[in-house]
């Protein structure tokens, strides 16, 4: 498996862009059919949404630091279950 991420390490590396306001380098991280499933259950499907969703969410979250609590895959493989803590800065 050399050169291919696991979906941890793509979560992680993901994080690390966001931590940093730079998603420049998330598309090709990312598969095409990527799903994020939210905390209240909203949903974004696909790269580009997703993309477009942080890209929304970004300039508003200038003022809070996140501390990933847990990142765990699932059995399948392919889902990894997050949990961040935030705080303002």
């Amino acid at each position: 498996m050399t050169g291919v991420r696991s979906p941890v390490e793509v979560v992680m590396s993901l994080l690390a862009f966001g931590g940093r306001r730079d998603l420049s380098q998330a598309q090709d991280l990312l598969d095409t059919d990527i799903k994020r499933l939210g905390p209240d259950g909203d949903v974004k499907s696909g790269r580009d949404e997703y993309l477009a969703y942080l890209e929304t969410i970004m300039p508003g979250a200038t003022d809070y630091v996140y501390e990933v609590r847990r990142c765990v895959p699932n059995e399948d493989g392919r889902t990894v279950l997050v949990e961040i803590d935030e705080s303002p800065t």
